[in-house]
């Protein structure tokens, strides 16, 4: 059943804990309302819509936490080289006596947060899980 089936009372208090994100929101737009933010989550999830620069922030601050709390097990785990299946680049750059590390870290599943870590060097998208 659609929400625009649903009852008056049911579109009421939908209505009603929907305001604060849109104040706008009323028993007879709520359907259009939800549908429109599950659209936009989806094209958000899908990278159809370019984050904004504050979830982009939050992004990258997440990655430099994960980075440095997890970093030197992912590195070790495969010797400092790119897990995606036939790559084998090298995870750290030298240079003039110095040595920097160059992979991003994302965390997939926050209930799950030991073993859903993945990594991978900069020309990829994809990677594996920790193991």
């Amino acid at each position: 059943m659609s929400l625009n089936g649903r009852s008056q009372a049911v579109l009421k208090l939908l209505a009603e804990d929907y305001k604060p994100y849109d104040p706008a929101t009323t028993d007879e737009n709520i359907a259009q309302k939800l549908a429109d933010c599950f659209v936009e989550i989806i094209r958000r999830v899908a990278g159809l819509i370019e984050p904004t620069v504050l979830e982009k922030q939050r992004l990258q601050h997440a990655e430099v936490d994960l980075r440095n709390r997890f970093g030197a097990y992912l590195l070790s785990e495969e010797n400092h080289t790119c897990p995606f299946p036939g790559c084998g680049r090298t995870l750290t750059i030298s240079g003039a006596g110095k040595s920097v590390d160059s992979f991003n870290v994302a965390l997939i599943d926050k209930k799950k947060h030991q073993r859903s870590k993945i990594y991978w060097c900069s020309a990829h998208d994809v990677t594996r899980y920790i193991r």
